[in-house]
């Protein structure tokens, strides 16, 4: 499927059409009519709700996307990008106790805002799919089509879904599969939150290029057909998968059987990297435009011609489309002054190093003005267009700086390649696999079609066949041959999980983290019990401990689900009085069971009540209120 964009509905599916939702929309609290479809029925919204405007696919990674053009927002409107990641900090829910949402995060050094709006954005893109609902816009609305059905076989499709498998980064938290969850289900693609499963994108990256469990071959309509070595592929032995998009770069070592009924979740070993395209783009800014502008005498301009220019209006642009009789699109020799951005207060993340808390608070400076998201802006350019060409320009005011591929590559490439080759030489010793033996390796995501990771990959495996995905317009590196010209490989590998229904994570799938410290909750009796005893109240229960006994332990010894309750360790993201929330202080002061002996636990009764009660807070607005487990048929 695709998504037309709002004015563009009547052009060539060619040439406006995107396989992929917009990523970007407004948000804005205004007093026209609002939406409550996001919480659970029964639930009264207690404020912040939002309206959702949706940013043109066409401009979302333009450096104007920061402006209100033609999407229908306000100038007071929110821009809400790159929100992902917050999905996984907590389940938003209505305080008693603060009068608000929360959790509530420090957004910028200016702007705060909630997990709920998140939340209703996510719903509202997704709702751009459901035959059932239109979304809560103000401005245009995206219209989803498929190629090789009519509008109206699409929707009678879509109205007859039996699931939906969404991706996942690698060791992210149920907190994440939770939120996702709720917003397809308040969307109303589907009716039960079993029918929603969850992969990682890692492993879908590599089920894109294999035939289905039983040997067919797959046939995708005229349009959607890869290359023949893209698709259908005969590989078998030690397989290395690498999605690296914005966030994070996975990593997935497989031996792949000569039978693939044969492959399980149990196969795979997967590692995760949290530095990606975003961290990158942080970096060029650190290691590589901030420092030459330090270092650039002011007024002293060079006789290259400039590549590129920016003014704070508007965000940065090619000098091709800057239009310097325009004092809207002119860059300002006295407002582009970065030492206005304070970064020389700030300790600065060390390239390629995940280094999360300073690459936050560096993100909330660089979003808290104009100026510091056309720095992000240029940075991208840099990295896009230093992939083809040895040096360019950036009209920084008057200051002209030139940043050569050379210094891209050892100041930032270098270093997130380097730190990424130990990640994989640790999951190589884990499997006991040598480089050599690897038979192939499959790549995708936008920085993972970078040509220094390819270059990287072709010293490290001489003897594999390497498959990198590569990206026109506004995604490309540089423009290739084997680009896809359709929707990821991700989204066709998430399509073929059907045909593969034993590589799911089906234990997860059917026993969330929150699940199973519910049943415990629910089964414990009011005195010590071992730990035999608590599995066999659960087996009672019909819990299959065997499956999920190392969850369970985990439990018993304080190791709460990440995200339930936001600890210090993420407490950086929350602002002050969020930080200060009473739930979240009295459910961190003490454990949930006293360890009498290394098999006897004491029921910590008071905490149980704070959790109880806690919990109920949160399933009053969901749609999943976690009274059985998920089912795990997943078959076509």
């Amino acid at each position: 499927s695709y998504v037309t964009p709002p004015d563009a509905q009547h052009s060539s599916p060619q040439t406006e059409t995107l396989f992929r939702l917009p990523t970007r929309v407004y948000l804005s609290t205004d007093d026209r009519a609002l939406d409550t479809t996001d919480v659970a029925p029964g639930f009264v919204p207690q404020g912040n709700l939002v309206k959702v405007s949706f940013v043109p696919p066409t401009t979302a990674y333009s450096a104007n996307a920061s402006s209100t053009g033609s999407t229908g927002a306000a100038p007071s409107d929110f821009l809400l990008h790159d929100f992902k990641t917050y999905l996984k900090l907590g389940i938003p829910y209505y305080s008693p106790e603060t009068s608000c949402w929360e959790p509530v995060l420090q957004w910028s050094d200016h702007h705060q805002i909630s997990l709920s709006p998140m939340h209703q954005a996510l719903r509202a893109l997704i709702t751009t799919l459901s035959h059932v609902m239109a979304p809560t816009s103000t401005g245009g609305v995206p219209v989803c089509g498929a190629i090789g059905l009519e509008e109206g076989t699409l929707q009678t499709a879509m109205a007859q879904l039996a699931g939906v498998i969404v991706g996942c980064p690698v060791n992210w938290p149920d907190t994440y599969s939770f939120n996702v969850r709720e917003a397809i289900l308040s969307a109303r693609l589907v009716d039960h939150p079993d029918q929603i499963f969850v992969v990682e994108d890692v492993i879908a990256t590599l089920l894109s290029g294999l035939r289905s469990a039983d040997g067919r071959s797959l046939v995708l309509p005229n349009g959607l057909a890869q290359k023949p070595h893209l698709h259908n592929a005969d590989w078998n032995g030690p397989t290395l998968a690498i999605n690296a998009g914005a966030i994070t770069t996975d990593l997935a070592l497989v031996d792949l059987p000569q039978q693939l009924a044969d492959l399980s979740y149990d196969d795979f070993h997967l590692r995760s990297l949290p530095v990606a395209g975003n961290a990158i783009d942080q970096d060029i800014v650190c290691q590589l435009i901030y420092p030459a502008w330090l270092e650039q005498p002011k007024g002293m301009t060079s006789s290259t011609p400039l590549g590129y220019t920016f003014g704070i209006e508007n965000g940065a642009r090619t000098a091709a489309n800057s239009d310097s009789s325009n004092s809207n699109h002119a860059a300002d020799a006295n407002s582009v002054d970065l030492s206005q951005l304070g970064l020389s207060s700030l300790p600065l993340p060390q390239p390629g190093e995940p280094d999360v808390q300073n690459r936050f608070r560096l993100q909330q400076r660089l979003e808290s003005s104009a100026l510091g998201q056309a720095l992000l802006e240029a940075a991208r350019y840099v990295k896009l267009n230093l992939q083809h060409q040895d040096h360019l320009t950036l009209g920084l005011g008057d200051r002209h700086l030139t940043i050569t591929r050379q210094d891209l590559g050892s100041r930032v490439f270098l270093p997130y390649i380097q730190r990424l080759n130990r990640e994989l030489n640790a999951l190589l010793a884990q499997t006991s696999v040598s480089p050599l033996g690897i038979n192939q390796v499959v790549c995708t995501g936008g920085t993972a079609s970078l040509g220094a990771i390819a270059r990287w990959l072709r010293e490290k495996f001489p003897n594999a066949t390497i498959i990198q995905d590569t990206y026109s317009g506004n995604r490309a590196p540089s423009p290739q041959d084997n680009c896809l010209p359709t929707c990821s490989r991700i989204a066709y590998g998430l399509a073929t999980l059907p045909l593969h229904p034993q590589v799911p994570n089906l234990v997860r799938q059917q026993y969330s983290d929150y699940f199973l410290l519910l049943e415990v909750l629910r089964a414990f009796p009011d005195e010590p019990m071992s730990v035999g005893g608590i599995m066999q109240l659960l087996e009672r229960r019909g819990i299959n401990t065997q499956a999920c006994s190392t969850h369970i332990l985990a439990l018993l010894e304080g190791h709460l689900p990440p995200g339930l309750v936001p600890t210090a360790k993420e407490a950086y993201l929350l602002t002050p009085e969020s930080r200060q929330n009473p739930d979240y202080h009295t459910l961190l002061a003490a454990p949930l069971f006293y360890k009498q002996n290394n098999q006897t636990y004491r029921p910590n009764y008071e905490q149980w009540n704070h959790f109880r009660r806690y919990l109920s807070t949160i399933m009053a607005s969901t749609y999943q209120k976690l009274t059985e487990p998920l089912s795990v048929s997943l078959t076509l």
